[in-house]
């Protein structure tokens, strides 16, 4: 279209200026410590700035997509024009806007011919309402999905990595940075303040959410409306973002909006005097036309043959760069149209063959899994399982550990849920889960005949080691429903936590609602209506609600005359307690260190990391460490047994291997191998992450692991002739400042012959896309391929990776 519109043409062509080289550039911009995103948002160094003007003369035009605010202010101050494209931050339309900017007026007064007027963008939002309200109101004649959020404040979230909260060199901003703005505007009589996650959500909302909970000192639930839902509707909603687009798009349907920080994408109208750094916006067919090339760029040439395509069929682009945002949503949840064409294709019967089937498995005593991807479910051949399993949403775990007996459903519906079954419980009965961040755990030895447990709106529940639940038995952390006070329309009965401690025992017919906190050793009669804390141990409950009718009572499961006191007390050797940093892992993960450390010495380095977490927030990507280890109570957000057994290491490490882990990170690799390996030696540039693993070395006695703070340029220098059996590399080719083919052959020559190469991928769908393509790379330098593979083990980030080996060149 470029081409066609201006002659200009579109292929590589030489110049006098200095050939630009994309390696040598990314050496002199990425700089150690000092290459993140949001440092080279907005400046690089002067040697890359310098390297620039070698390479593009005066009197070029830049036409970019998405230029960082260093390349637009390199350009102002090179006096070189540029037109920057993005797609519009308003994406309600019937296709997308394109919006522009330049630094050069006289271009800028050409594309306001074709820029598109606010009027006609309001017409859009009233149509997108018309559509959306009356939808809403089928919907509501059916009583199906309310949409119930008058007087209701949501905020609106942005992915961690988002270009638009990005605050200054170097800082993502967060909602902490706004706290006393936040905490002002939650303070107004909303009814309810919600929580909307962002459609890419990366798990960064669940940390978010918290966040602003603690700041706004109430609880806020998840928005599972999209957003042309709530900007589209009649409801008095009002929006809160740091810089989400979102809330540029509400000001078109009329709702009040709260910014916290600014647009990353300002827009401007055909009617506006030109200003740099402001966006006029395009219509998407418009940037495909040869004629708006040719009067914008080449007024004076020959008028384009073709001056555009034929009429677009809507949403063409969003077909043509499959991005779509929430407007998918919009356009199929609930319609008509795709309900009936799914069934009328063929998904009525597929839906009764389900059906049918399921009945048939479940008669048969087996297991039906239906989980939405994203979620984990794990247990053991020990564990008998039997039952249905539904899991709606994401970033969900069930965890299920040796010999449990488990029969009846679990149905989950939302986000960041866990539920943790320990040894040798068993259990029929029924588990729902509905809402975000709920944790039902259940410990050991536990038995329950028939249950019921809801654990919904965020809230927890928690049974201890040894207890019996008799028949019909029901649990619930809400009420289902709100009171609420006239005077200032606040519900007044949150759902709240329930915990029951260890050795207790549950009569049949109890109900157990939200705020029950019972003690350890302790007996519920039949019937009766738990509600409240019962503190006190070795008593009888009874009643609706409840009170103590007997004390200085215990129980037993076994029906005798008389029990001895070890008999009695045995089931102290079951209480909850801190994990055991000696225990060893399932069988098919390399095993930790046997090592038995104090429990106090071992959670107070635990506590002192979380502080490090806490205080450094900007340095760890989730507000979590990204290595965990699953039996040292280390929490990340990868798991670092299930990565080694994913890799196969055990097959490919050899006795005695000395170890190198490029870009460490926290040295979990090194500190869980430390056992069964000679030497381990990690390094980072990154001095917190070496100080938390040198420190939990030193907690665990382990002596064979060295952590260092240095660069990879640094390590080459210093390492002079040492070789490694085995080389951990995890995505830091990406960001290690070499080529990949220089990359293998650096890593080759670290290696002793026949040594292991475990090469891991950065994130395969967006910038490690070439990943199993440059493996040639390696084989070039003399590796061999062991085996390769794909895995998402934190269940959100698709990595890929490879077990290589070092071949000796044929003499």
């Amino acid at each position: 279209m470029f081409e066609h519109g201006t002659g200009i043409p579109s292929a590589i062509v030489q110049h006098g200026a200095s050939k630009f080289d994309w390696e040598e550039f990314k050496r002199l911009a990425y700089e150690e410590g000092q290459s993140s995103w949001e440092h080279l948002n907005f400046t690089i160094p002067e040697s890359a700035r310098v390297y620039l003007r070698t390479c593009i003369p005066q009197n070029t035009l830049l036409l970019g997509v998405e230029m960082p605010a260093w390349f637009k202010a390199w350009s102002i101050e090179s006096n070189i024009d540029y037109i920057d494209l993005r797609i519009s931050p308003v994406r309600f339309a019937r296709d997308f806007y394109i919006a522009i900017d330049t630094n050069n007026p006289e271009i800028y007064e050409r594309i306001q011919k074709h820029a598109v007027p606010e009027e006609e963008i309001r017409l859009e939002a009233t149509a997108m309402t018309a559509s959306t309200l009356a939808q809403q109101w089928a919907l509501d004649r059916q009583d199906r999905y309310p949409l119930d959020l008058d007087d209701t404040l949501i905020y609106v979230g942005q992915t961690s990595f988002d270009a638009a909260i990005i605050g200054a060199p170097g800082k993502h901003l967060r909602c902490q940075d706004f706290a006393n703005d936040l905490l002002k505007l939650a303070s107004k009589p909303w009814r309810k303040i919600l929580y909307k996650p962002h459609p890419f959500d990366d798990g960064f909302s669940s940390e978010e959410r918290k966040a602003l909970e603690a700041i706004m000192q109430r609880p806020l639930s998840i928005c599972l409306n999209n957003s042309y839902q709530i900007i589209s509707s009649s409801a008095c909603t009002e929006l809160v973002s740091i810089s989400s687009g979102v809330l540029q798009e509400a000001e078109f349907f009329g709702k009040t909006t709260h910014w916290l920080h600014q647009p990353l994408v300002p827009l401007a109208w055909p009617q506006d005097a030109y200003q740099n750094g402001r966006y006029l916006q395009v219509h998407f067919q418009t940037i495909l036309a040869p004629s708006f090339w040719h009067q914008i760029l080449a007024p004076d040439q020959t008028a384009p043959r073709v001056p555009q395509l034929p009429t677009l069929t809507p949403s063409y682009g969003r077909e043509l760069l499959d991005t779509w945002w929430d407007y998918s949503k919009f356009k199929l949840w609930q319609r008509n149209f795709w309900i009936e064409a799914f069934e009328r294709s063929g998904g009525g019967f597929l839906r009764h063959r389900v059906e049918t089937l399921e009945q048939g498995l479940l008669r048969n005593r087996s297991t039906i899994l239906d989980c939405d991807e994203g979620n984990h479910t794990t247990w053991p051949s020990s564990a008998q399982v039997q039952g249905k399993i539904t899991i709606r949403g994401k970033g969900n775990h069930i965890t299920i550990a040796e010999g449990v007996n488990f029969d009846g459903l679990v149905d989950v519906t939302g986000h960041n849920n866990q539920i943790h079954i320990d040894q040798d419980v068993r259990l029929v009965g029924k588990i729902y889960i509905w809402g975000s961040g709920s944790t039902l755990q259940i410990g050991r030895n536990s038995t329950f005949a028939r249950v019921d447990i809801k654990c919904h709106e965020g809230k927890n529940i928690t049974i201890g080691t040894d207890c019996m639940f008799s028949y019909d038995i029901e649990m619930r952390t809400t009420d289902g429903h709100s009171l609420v006070d006239i005077a200032n329309r606040q519900r007044i009965n949150p759902p709240e936590d329930i915990v029951i401690g260890d050795h207790v025992w549950v009569g049949k017919g109890v109900t157990i609602l939200k705020g029950t906190i019972v003690a350890s050793n302790n007996m519920i009669g039949a019937s009766a209506l738990l509600n409240r804390p019962y503190k006190e141990e070795q008593t009888v409950l009874a009643g609706s609600p409840a009170k103590v009718i007997k004390q200085a009572i215990t129980w037993q499961r076994e029906a005798k005359e008389k029990f001895t006191t070890a008999e009695l007390d045995a089931w102290k050797l079951l209480q909850t307690s801190p994990p055991d940093s000696s225990k060893k892992p399932a069988s098919n993960c390399i095993s930790p260190s046997s090592l038995v450390i104090s429990d106090e010495d071992w959670f107070a380095c635990i506590a002192t990391i979380r502080s490090k977490i806490e205080a450094n927030p900007q340095q760890f990507g989730r507000g979590d460490l990204y290595q965990a280890h699953e039996t040292w109570g280390i929490k990340g957000q990868r798991p670092t047994l299930q990565r080694l057994y994913e890799y196969g290491l055990e097959k490919w490490l050899p006795a005695h291997a000395n170890v190198l882990d490029i870009g460490c990170n926290i040295g979990m690799f090194g500190l869980a191998l430390s056992e069964k390996i000679k030497s381990y030696y990690g390094f980072d540039h990154n001095q917190l992450l070496i100080d938390i693993a040198r420190q939990m070395a030193n907690v665990r006695g382990i002596d064979n692991c060295q952590f260092e703070c240095e660069s990879f340029r640094d390590f080459t220098l210093r390492n002079k002739e040492n070789k490694f059996n085995v080389v951990f590399s995890f995505a830091v080719h990406v960001w290690i400042g070499m080529s990949i083919a220089d990359y293998a052959k650096a890593v080759y020559a670290l290696l002793k012959p026949g040594g292991i190469l475990i090469w891991e991928s950065n994130r395969l769908d967006t910038n490690d896309k070439d990943f199993f393509q440059n493996v040639r790379h390696f084989l070039n330098a003399g590796f061999v391929i062991q085996s390769c593979g794909k895995l998402k083990d934190d269940n959100i980030i698709e990595r890929g990776f490879y077990v290589l080996a070092k071949q000796e060149p044929s003499q």
